[in-house]
């Protein structure tokens, strides 16, 4: 058996998203590796499976919380002392991932509006700087263009251009 790295970027990237979807992409893919590589000892699935669930509980950290916190202590070491192969490690990931994202669902939405409102101040502030565009938001408030984007439109329900665009129009209405 040899070991088989996590992809920890990825992971991270899926959990601060709140990605369900993506986590489950990450984990799908780290134990299709693991079953190429061989059958690795029970021992090492069980504190594979701890340490994936640890970096997946980061999210929760600054919540003051843990993946105990969240599962129940009892029934989290109940979960990894069932952990005896690749495919009972799976479905335990996901659990422990699905239950963390649940817990972290109502911060998102709030760090989303606050990220929002600040858009909205600054596009307000721009609507006649023909250079406004996502890009120009982006940098100017320091984030990631695609989050600001995937962010913007999953809360207001309009992608950024839209609604600059929309903006522009009342404002030349009035």
């Amino acid at each position: 058996f040899r070991s088989v790295e996590m992809n920890w970027k990825d992971l991270e990237i899926a959990m601060t998203g709140g990605s369900r979807e993506r986590v489950e992409e990450c984990v799908d893919a780290y134990t299709r590796e693991l079953d190429a590589a061989g059958a690795p000892e029970e021992i090492y699935l069980k504190i594979m499976a701890i340490e994936i669930a640890e970096r997946m509980a980061g999210v929760l950290a600054r919540q003051g919380k843990s993946v105990s916190d969240v599962v129940g202590e009892q029934q989290y070491y109940r979960m990894v002392a069932e952990i005896d192969s690749v495919a009972a490690m799976q479905p335990f990931l996901k659990e422990v991932a699905g239950r963390i994202l649940e817990q972290t669902e109502g911060l998102r939405t709030k760090k989303g509006n606050a990220l929002v409102a600040n858009v909205k101040v600054f596009v307000e502030q721009n609507l006649g700087n023909p250079e406004l565009s996502l890009r120009l938001v982006a940098q100017e408030l320091y984030m990631n263009g695609s989050y600001l984007s995937r962010v913007f439109k999953q809360e207001v329900g309009e992608s950024l251009i839209e609604y600059i665009t929309r903006k522009r129009i009342e404002k030349s209405m009035q």
